[in-house]
């Protein structure tokens, strides 16, 4: 603080000691007065003995004047308080030593605030968020704090005092939760199997040889408490902090008002302190605390698991999901391709049982049967009442463009809802992610596309035998029919009820040189030439077999699409003809995709054998044309069949056995 003094150039001091000397400041250019410390009043004689001239000594009183205005008060008793400062102080320092928490279960909470930002009287959003964390327990429980060293009587005025006090206390905790505390004499509170509370106890002061404990029973969190009132220690760090964070002008008369009060008003001074002035002054704890140990129980964190609650919600009736495949591309949606069926079928799988796992059914109450395949125990799934995921080329321009998940045994609800929550599938290679969107989602007999009837299906993905239908080292070389393979596979999932029910079954096959194989087919319909025919080679470097298995012979029904020019022939006839190829044309018949040209590796499951495309003629209009999938990997979109129409046309005189005499032989 400073005062302007008109009509002198200089300050005097003359005869003042050097420790006086610094306690004034003149500033010349300004003419200003300014004390920097409070005088004594030799001090003050000696200024104004050394400096005679008008208004210096009016001045240096109006210095003083407003230096001892600065000064802290002392604590006293104000009339009219309900407690007053002396006995505050008193009982605050019978309740200084660390005390016992009993605390009852708890567990960790948290929440986020964003601060605003006012500009131009209008409050918006920073977007800033502010994590903070807090124990959470039981609104019934109470948390009990005990001092088992303290004796108050009901007759003693600190009970009353105390009880004052905490009657008037409203919150509690950094959450700030709302409390009611009250004040108990005699409260015994023990531990046991059945106890609500568990003890938490100051082990020591850091640093200062604080006792161990197991770790293995208790948590060792570090809090703050208050020195002991009654040490050397306490006393020494009060009267070296407390005057130093107040101005400098009142440091020394401060000083010496604290030298002659008590501890128990020092620590009530402590407390009276706000958080801010010890930050602003860059202390690491506050005047007259001590960091200490508390061991806690790990028990009190061992929250039972909340049992499971019923939602009340509609259950859901599915077992038929259909969805669209794009990607967020410019031109073009850069698709897998349709050899890709048994990778995205299994991505497909792995995407729904991470979501039921991860965000649907987070406990793992409910196991995913339906999705994985498998029960609980790890065994697989019987009956092929589980989800079949099949890719499909629905433009026939050979890329996959939807995916159709079909569970004959019904969908439960939380693997429903994990599959609602599925919307987007990786890529291999680094093309882009896959967009997924429901186009259906209901029931398969909804479903429009599949009502009607249909006699015929055909291969939309090649077809490999479950089993290896050779012999074996004594079989010499002989290979079982594999139509009979394709009959129990139909009888496995009630697909047909006997074998009676399939009329025909075909291999659908594509020859090198289509003109040629016609023109032998027509030598031989008009007896010029007979069969069996020598086989037709790229390069004939090697002479002809003696035995040449049958030709293909054109169909006995119209081509479905992605067949046009296939031949057929005798799925069970040991050797194909030389020249032909199992596949299906895609992009209007202008690229073949040739049956082993499929992936056929997933995880640990390989697929081996040949890949068959075949066309299934049953004898009646089966009841739906939902398509079906036999076969090795028939879950992951490998031998599905899809309905075809058909137009009989006039067969060929041939001497083929029917599928019941086949099994006969």
């Amino acid at each position: 603080m400073a005062v302007v003094v008109p009509g002198t150039e200089t300050v005097s001091r003359a005869g003042i000691p050097k420790p006086a000397q610094a306690k004034i400041d003149w500033n010349k250019t300004t003419r200003r007065l300014r004390l920097v410390e409070l005088l004594t009043d030799d001090e003050v004689n000696q200024y104004r003995t050394a400096n005679t001239w008008p208004g210096f000594s009016a001045a240096l009183d109006e210095l003083q004047a407003r230096a001892r205005q600065q000064l802290p008060t002392p604590v006293c008793d104000i009339p009219g308080d309900d407690i007053g400062l002396g006995a505050l102080a008193n009982l605050l320092a019978s309740l200084a030593d660390a005390a016992d928490i009993w605390l009852p279960r708890s567990s960790h909470g948290h929440t986020r605030q964003y601060f605003p930002i006012h500009e131009e009287g209008i409050v918006k959003p920073s977007g800033v968020p502010v994590f903070d964390t807090f124990a959470v327990v039981d609104k019934y429980l109470p948390i009990h704090f005990q001092w088992p060293d303290l004796e108050l009587s009901e007759s003693d005025p600190k009970l009353n005092d105390l009880r004052r006090i905490l009657a008037r206390m409203t919150y509690f905790g950094r959450a700030e939760s709302w409390c009611e505390a009250k004040a108990h004499v005699g409260l015994k509170l023990e531990e046991g199997p059945h106890a609500s509370h568990w003890k938490c106890v100051c082990t020591g002061e850091i640093g200062q040889g604080s006792t161990t404990c197991d770790d293995r029973i208790f948590i060792i969190e570090r809090k703050l408490a208050p020195l002991p009132i009654h040490a050397e220690r306490f006393r020494n760090e009060v009267l070296e902090f407390l005057p130093r964070v107040t101005l400098r002008l009142a440091r020394e008369a401060f000083r010496q008002m604290l030298s002659a009060e008590a501890n128990e008003t020092l620590l009530l001074r402590c407390l009276l302190r706000e958080s801010s002035a010890d930050i602003a002054n860059d202390l690491d704890r506050p005047i007259g605390t001590r960091w200490v140990h508390y061991a806690v129980p790990r028990t009190v964190y061992d929250v039972p698991r909340p049992r499971r609650q019923p939602r009340c919600r509609t259950t859901e009736t599915v077992d038929l999901v259909c969805y669209a495949l794009n990607t967020a591309t410019v031109n073009r949606p850069v698709l897998p391709a349709l050899t890709d069926t048994l990778l995205v079928a299994d991505k497909f799988r792995a995407a729904a049982i991470a979501i039921h796992e991860k965000v649907v059914d987070r406990n793992g109450l409910q196991h995913p049967r339906n999705l994985c395949g498998h029960e609980e125990n790890g065994d697989p799934c019987q009956g092929h009442q589980h989800a079949f995921f099949w890719p499909t080329d629905e433009d026939n321009d050979g890329f996959i463009d939807h995916v159709t998940v079909y569970c004959p045994g019904e969908f439960e609800q939380t693997e429903v809802d994990a599959l609602r929550r599925l919307f987007r599938i990786r890529q291999r290679g680094g093309r882009p992610d896959l967009l997924v969107t429901p186009v259906f989602w209901g029931k398969a007999e909804e479903f429009e596309p599949w009502k009607g009837g249909a006699i015929a299906f055909v291969s939309a993905t090649p077809y490999f035998c479950p089993v290896h239908l050779s012999h074996g080292r004594s079989g010499g070389g002989k290979i079982r029919p594999i139509t009979r393979e394709i009959i129990k596979g139909l009888l496995e999932q009630n697909l047909i009820a006997s074998q009676s029910e399939v009329e025909a079954m075909e291999e659908l096959v594509f020859d090198y040189a289509p003109k040629e194989l016609a023109s032998v087919r027509g030598a031989v319909a008009s007896g010029r030439i007979a069969e069996p025919v020598a086989p037709r080679q790229y390069f004939p470097v090697v002479g002809p077999t003696a035995d040449f298995p049958p030709l293909p012979r054109v169909g006995t029904a119209a081509y479905p699409e992605g067949y046009d020019g296939a031949w057929v022939i005798d799925p069970d006839q040991p050797d194909a003809p030389f020249g032909v190829s199992s596949g299906l044309l895609v992009d209007r018949g202008t690229r073949l995709i040739r049956a082993l040209g499929f992936c056929r590796r997933r995880r640990g499951a390989q697929v081996k054998g040949r890949g068959r495309m075949l066309r299934i003629t049953f004898q009646q209009p089966r009841r739906s044309r939902r398509p079906f999938a036999i076969g090795d990997q028939c879950h992951f979109g490998l031998g599905l069949f899809v309905p075809v129409e058909i137009s009989r046309i006039g067969r060929e005189s041939t001497n083929q056995p029917s599928i019941s005499q086949r099994q006969k032989l």
